[in-house]
């Protein structure tokens, strides 16, 4: 659009410039050329008009002296006489025919030149327009696009940088955002399975075991020597198991929970630990209690009841030797009293 723009604006130009440089540089090649052909033409027509006009007025001239003055006398008139008059005349009419032919041939010849020094000059100058307009044009429109496509590159360059710095800068804040989600949750995610079942594991050795002993001491050496005998060690192995892993279990949810809680806030860092509560701490808390309470219900079950079952067998049964060398008696308690023992000890185990 623009080169077009150029082409027509420069054709015009170049046509005006044309019409005043070539109207005026015509003009003075038709006053130079057309008086040198008018002057030649003039040369040959007038002599030549010229004499015949003296032929034909001299003779009829001639004709009527003759008949008035005699042929003797003529001559010698016509020498004196005769030319001046001849001269007179030929100046006179002479000059007026030429004129008049002059202005008749002169016009027709000179408009004739005229036209086909315009078609010459007209073609020549078509001939000129197209090969100098071409030409300028051309350097014109390789100047702009060189000029253009430097500018058009620096432009590019600019507006190029810019636009990639953004894009940049947007598309690599979300991939950092979406690497920090993924990676920040699946490390936290680890060091919560790794720190959450060391210290559910250290909790349990510590407050699992330390409360049962508390609890077997204090439910009485001498009850349990007379519920073990009536019901035997195998029935205290069944209740224990029962009443101890559900207490413990339900101590451990509350206890490891908040612990969990408590390691977290204190090493996950505060970016992280906002976008989590945004977005995935209520998915990872609940995945935390669903895998960490099935995977600690499994421990519990294998280490818990197999550490206890084991100190139940070492403290009930030194504690049993022990209060049978004290007391020496091996009488037994009556079923009531045995059931209202059981039951004291059930309701003991679940409250704590």
């Amino acid at each position: 659009m623009y080169v077009e723009t150029l082409e027509q604006s420069g054709t015009s130009s170049l046509h005006d410039h044309e019409e005043q440089s070539g109207t005026s540089s015509l003009h003075e090649h038709v006053e130079q050329s057309g008086t040198s052909s008018l002057h030649d033409h003039e040369e040959q027509s007038g002599i030549s008009s010229l004499h015949d006009h003296e032929e034909q007025s001299g003779t009829s001239s001639l004709h009527d002296h003759e008949e008035q003055s005699g042929t003797s006398s003529l001559y010698e008139h016509v020498e004196q006489s005769g030319t001046s008059s001849l001269h007179d005349h030929e100046e006179q009419s002479g000059t007026s025919s030429l004129y008049e032919h002059e202005e008749q041939s002169g016009t027709s010849s000179l408009h004739d030149h005229v036209e086909t020094l315009e078609q010459s000059g007209t073609s020549s100058l078509h001939d000129h327009k197209e090969q100098s307009g071409t030409s300028s044009l051309h350097d014109h429109v390789e100047t702009l696009e060189q000029s253009g496509t430097s500018s058009l590159y620096e432009h590019e360059e600019q507006s190029g940088t810019s636009s990639l710095h953004d894009h940049v800068e947007q598309s690599g804040t979300s991939s950092l955002h979406d690497h920090v989600e993924q990676s920040g949750t699946s490390s936290l995610h680890d060091h919560e399975e790794q720190s959450g079942t060391s210290s559910l594991h250290d909790h349990e050795e510590q407050s699992g075991t330390s409360s049962l002993h508390d609890h077997v001491e204090q439910s009485g050496t001498s009850s349990l020597h007379d519920h073990e005998e009536q019901s035997g060690t195998s029935s205290l192995h069944d209740h224990v198991e029962q009443s101890g892993t559900s207490s413990l279990h339900d101590h451990v949810e509350q206890s490891g929970t908040s612990s969990l809680h408590d390691h977290e806030e204190q090493s996950g860092t505060s970016s992280l630990h906002d976008h989590e509560e945004q977005s995935g701490t209520s998915s990872l808390h609940d995945h935390v209690e669903q895998s960490g309470t099935s995977s600690l219900h499994d421990h519990e079950e294998q280490s818990g009841t197999s550490s206890l079952h084991d100190h139940e067998e070492q403290s009930g049964t030194s504690s049993l030797h022990d209060h049978e060398e004290q007391s020496g008696t091996s009488s037994l308690h009556s079923d009531g009293s045995c059931s209202d023992t059981v039951y004291s000890l059930r309701n003991s185990t679940f409250s704590r």
